[in-house]
C-alpha cells in the first residue's frame, strides 16, 4: 500500500531553501544581536557596509566607541562582507 505525502514536494524544496538562507545569515544575526545592543550594532553594521551614511544614534542611545567599531568591522571582514579593516 502506498500513502501519499500530505506535503507536496515543492513545499519541502521551498522550506529547504528558506532554511539554507536563514542559516547563511546566522553569523550576521549573532554579530548584531549577540552584543546586547542590537540597535547600535545594526546601525553600525549598515554604516560600515555603506548602506546608510553614518552610525550616529539618537539620544538616549550612545554612539559606539572605537573598540566597538573595530570589533564590528573585524567581524564583517571575517564574514567576508567587508573587504578591508580600514574606513
Amino acid at each position: 500500500m502506498t500513502v501519499a505525502s500530505p506535503v507536496p514536494g515543492g513545499v519541502i524544496a521551498v522550506a529547504d531553501e528558506a532554511l539554507a538562507t536563514f542559516t547563511s545569515v546566522l553569523p550576521v544575526i549573532d554579530l548584531i544581536c549577540g552584543s546586547g545592543n542590537g540597535a547600535l550594532r545594526s546601525k553600525l553594521t549598515l554604516a560600515l557596509l555603506g548602506i546608510i551614511p553614518g552610525h550616529t544614534m539618537r539620544l538616549p542611545q550612545a554612539a559606539p566607541d572605537d573598540d566597538e567599531v573595530a570589533a564590528v568591522r573585524a567581524e564583517l571582514v571575517a564574514l567576508g562582507l567587508l573587504h578591508t579593516t580600514e574606513v
